[in-house]
């Protein structure tokens, strides 16, 4: 199972999403042989980048909920935070602004819950820019400032200049 789920990791970073859809594919076969819940989950996750990548929007989403009910199931609250992300992005890129900002809101809290810093500076610099784009734009220049003020205290450097560059335009 770790060597096609690494595989089609390398296959999805160099954008042959084919291939890692097919390395993702007989990963999912063995990890359901195996009955590998953790790899399922993990699988399913892929799947819907990869989908996501592929513009199947719909499949992506069945996938990327796949992942989110096991993650649920399991209790691990840091991957349904990741996945609840995942889906945010995916309706945003779908159109659909106010699922995206569901999903966005829930992946924030509990990233806030587990105190990890760095995934509420990356929710909230997509929560800014699905709230911009909804025309919510006093929520949205505090949901920048909020990623803006995280991404200095953790030095993330990335996320500031992004940030910076948000709040400017």
């Amino acid at each position: 199972v770790k060597v096609h789920v690494w595989l089609a990791q390398a296959a999805f970073r160099e954008t042959r999403f084919q291939d890692a859809r097919s390395h993702y594919g007989e990963a999912l076969e063995i990890s359901r042989r195996r009955l590998d819940a953790v790899a399922e989950a993990e699988i399913h996750h892929g799947l819907g980048l990869v989908a996501q990548a592929l513009g199947a929007f719909d499949q992506a989403e069945e996938s990327l909920v796949a992942a989110l009910h096991a993650h649920r199931r399991r209790g691990d609250l840091a991957r349904e935070a990741d996945t609840l992300s995942c889906l945010g992005s995916l309706s945003a890129a779908s159109g659909d602004l106010v699922k995206a900002e569901g999903c966005l809101r829930r992946a924030l809290a509990i990233h806030m819950a587990l105190g990890d810093g760095n995934g509420e500076t990356r929710v909230l610099g997509l929560l800014a820019m699905v709230l911009q784009e909804g025309g919510c734009l006093v929520e949205a220049r505090e949901a920048h400032r909020a990623c803006l003020e995280r991404a200095r205290r953790l030095e993330a450097r990335q996320s500031e200049v992004v940030a910076l560059l948000n709040l400017a335009t």
